[in-house]
């Protein structure tokens, strides 16, 4: 795990690239390396978990012409190193980035990206084509943003470490606004700056250091096959890639998070360590089911079970951190206990499993259930739901193929097409937004995406898949790998082998949700590793309380309206936004989701703008 960063431009040099690594040192970074070559700089800040002692990139092959860094971890370089020993490649060190490098040398691009099992931003100079390459993994794990101009093009893991290039401006990109109010997190490859975007999940970037131009190139989107896959295939896939995601000469533990998924690891990862160290989290005047089904599956193992018990003012106290450890704002509450936990797990680790991709591929989250086809085993209550909502003109995503211009959003129906709720109407964000509409509805990722989703037939699968291409690369995967970094803890996630995803979403609807019960073939093989008590697990997510917690932080801010009012947002309009927010206090706080993204936004900008100013002053400097 390391931080990567780099440009080409003549105005800037190697203390420049020194000023953004060092926003990007995660907690027990260790060194600094980087490469050379005409107008390009490149480097990482190291944290090692396999060779710490040779863990300094670049890692370089073909006599020093191609120079690779990673942020994150191959997973199967093992294997991929013997089997390129067999086509004679010699290695120096036990370092995943040096079998990157020679999978780079012997494969090329974009070939070598499909010999990768792993987590990872990913960045390789190749001296003699005159060419950088970057890649991100095929869900999303790790974030590679960058930003080009006629002046230079520039990479980084970390949006803080992008912005501060010269031609970067501090405007807001109006459709990702658009998007984070609607969402209460940032889709695609759009941010919140104007002038920077992410490579997409999957994605790879070729850029010529000559013209500066690049191309960009799919080479991973998740597809669902045609023959199902048998519980005994889902085990041993699921074994695999826990193993896989267990080698490291570091402390490992797994988070409890409440949820199958998560038991189901658990057991799997205590049966090749026992006592392995487990971590839940629950708080205090809230519903505390999933910490206490933790405990008991934790019991059951036999771990070194660590359980909090949060109260409302430790959540108040770390809201501001947890924001500024943010790249992006997610406005989702779990973000405060995820926090805490991984703060306390950072003092015995280094790498935690979790769940993440079990509830998208085996269909887990409840929002889905609207997606079910209409069976004979319902009631007459549901069908009777069901016509009243389709003479409302509640349609699934299967059906809105006559829409003039597609997107994300179902405004209808207010929720993005995976079911997930939108939190403001069109009208609410245009007034926010001061008539100045952000286009969600038209650009092209959300083209793109909807193309992709209506391949499928099914509508769950539809649903679900929309949640696989976006709801978690662009919201989950962000809330946990951001979290775990602040304290210096890599998250690895077993369920994210593209192999066991796309076994989840190839599975029969009956297989994975009926409006009784979720996660059904996975349930079938968790069976084999847990007892039967275990596995009724509840299926509501971790909940803060927010309808006690927000009227706490706005009287601690000193009340909503001045709150907002000395915020410093830009391209908002502010007096819509208040009475929104007011409004909504007054009654009791029924859209919670809303008025917290809308804090989360708040502390992000006000710590990501000081850091951001500090770092252009260093940069100055340099």
């Amino acid at each position: 795990m390391s931080a990567i960063a780099g440009f080409v431009s003549q105005g800037l040099n190697e203390s420049h690239l020194h000023a953004m690594l060092d926003t990007a040192r995660f907690g027990g970074a260790e060194g600094l390396g980087q490469f050379q070559s005409g107008n390009l700089c490149a480097g990482a800040c190291q944290l090692a978990f396999l060779d710490k002692a040779h863990g300094q990139q670049p890692h370089l092959a073909k006599g020093g012409n191609v120079a690779a860094f990673l942020n994150g971890e191959i997973y199967n370089f093992a294997a991929l190193r013997e089997e390129l020993e067999g086509k004679g490649c010699v290695f120096k060190t036990d370092c995943d980035t040096e079998v990157l490098a020679q999978s780079y040398a012997v494969w090329g691009w974009p070939g070598f990206l499909q010999h990768l099992d792993g987590m990872f931003a990913v960045a390789i100079v190749d001296v003699r084509a005159n060419q950088l390459l970057l890649a991100r993994d095929r869900f999303g794990e790790k974030s590679l943003y960058f930003t080009h101009c006629d002046e230079g093009f520039a990479f980084g893991s970390t949006l803080l470490s992008v912005s501060a290039m010269p031609w970067v401006s501090d405007a807001w990109d109006n459709a990702g606004l658009d998007y984070y109010l609607s969402l209460q997190f940032v889709p695609g490859s759009r941010t919140l700056l104007k002038d920077v975007e992410q490579l997409l999940p999957g994605e790879s970037l070729a850029l010529d250091l000559q013209s500066l131009t690049y191309v960009r190139y799919r080479y991973y989107v998740p597809s669902p096959k045609e023959e199902s896959a048998t519980d005994d295939a889902l085990s041993s896939a699921l074994q695999s890639s826990i193993a896989s995601r267990m080698r490291a000469n570091a402390p490992l533990g797994v988070l409890l998070s409440g949820g199958m998924g998560s038991a189901l690891i658990a057991a799997l990862a205590a049966s090749a360590q026992p006592g392995i160290r487990t971590y839940a989290v629950g708080i205090e005047s809230a519903d505390n089911a999933r910490r206490h089904y933790a405990e008991r599956v934790a019991g059951h193992l036999g771990t070194s079970h660590t359980s909090l018990n949060l109260t409302l003012g430790e959540l108040l106290d770390v809201l501001p951190r947890v924001a500024a450890s943010m790249d992006t704002p997610v406005g989702d509450p779990s973000v405060l206990p995820l926090f805490c936990l991984a703060q306390v797990a950072g003092q015995d680790l280094a790498a935690m499993l979790v769940e993440c991709g079990a509830e998208e591929a085996f269909a887990g989250h409840g929002y889905y259930r609207p997606f079910l086809a209409v069976g004979a085993e319902e009631g007459w209550r549901t069908r009777l739901l069901n016509w009243v909502s389709r003479l409302k003109g509640r349609a699934s995503p299967s059906s809105s193929g006559n829409d003039p211009c597609p997107g994300l959003f179902d405004e209808a129906n207010r929720n993005l097409r995976s079911g997930l709720p939108i939190a403001l109407t069109e009208s609410e964000r245009l007034a926010i937004l001061d008539g100045q509409n952000g286009g969600v509805a038209c650009d092209n990722y959300g083209r793109w995406l909807i193309a992709r989703v209506r391949e499928q037939s099914n509508p769950l699968l539809q649903s679900t898949l929309c949640d696989v291409l976006s709801g978690l690369p662009d919201h989950r995967l962000v809330v946990y790998d951001r979290m775990m970094m602040a304290h210096g803890l890599e998250c690895r996630s077993p369920f994210l082998l593209s192999n066991l995803m796309e076994m989840g979403l190839s599975l029969p609807e009956s297989e994975r949700m009926t409006r009784q019960d979720m996660l059904i073939a996975l349930k079938r093989v968790a069976r084999r590793y847990l007892p039967t008590e275990l596995l009724d697990y509840p299926e509501s997510s971790l909940k803060v309380p927010l309808s006690a917690f927000l009227p706490l932080w706005f009287e601690r801010v000193g009340g909503a309206a001045a709150y907002l009012r000395g915020s410093g947002l830009t391209g908002i309009n502010i007096e819509p936004l208040i009475d929104i927010v007011e409004a909504d206090l007054a009654q009791g706080v029924r859209r919670g989701r809303l008025l917290f993204s809308i804090v989360m936004l708040v502390e992000w900008w006000t710590s990501f703008s000081r850091q951001r100013a500090d770092l252009l002053r260093l940069m100055a400097q340099s």
